[in-house]
């Protein structure tokens, strides 16, 4: 938490089996455990850097802030969901810019 207000999003590099994964986001404004800001990203089978801008993510439910504060994140993951697929996901370099 208390990341400085001039950041606009997290990069990383990744690879993987060409299915979509996402970023999930926790911060203050998730107070449930099933709430969180959510962005998409598609792998390939070679390393690619992904930028993902905080004004990209959105938020889970409606009871939370429209938009992302990133003053106060807490956790940052990486998830796999939506279909049945085997997850085959490698992220490095993980950083705010």
């Amino acid at each position: 938490s208390g990341q400085d207000t001039d950041i606009e999003g997290i990069s990383f590099e990744t690879k993987g089996n060409g299915e979509t994964y996402y970023i999930h986001i926790r911060n203050g404004s998730s107070r449930l455990p099933w709430q969180y800001y959510s962005a998409s990203f598609r792998t390939s089978s070679n390393w690619e850097t992904v930028k993902i801008r905080f004004t990209d993510f959105q938020r889970s439910g409606a009871f939370m802030a429209k938009s992302l504060k990133k003053k106060t994140i807490n956790s940052i993951g990486l998830v796999a969901y939506g279909k049945d697929h085997q997850a085959l996901v490698l992220i490095s370099n993980l950083k705010f810019y």
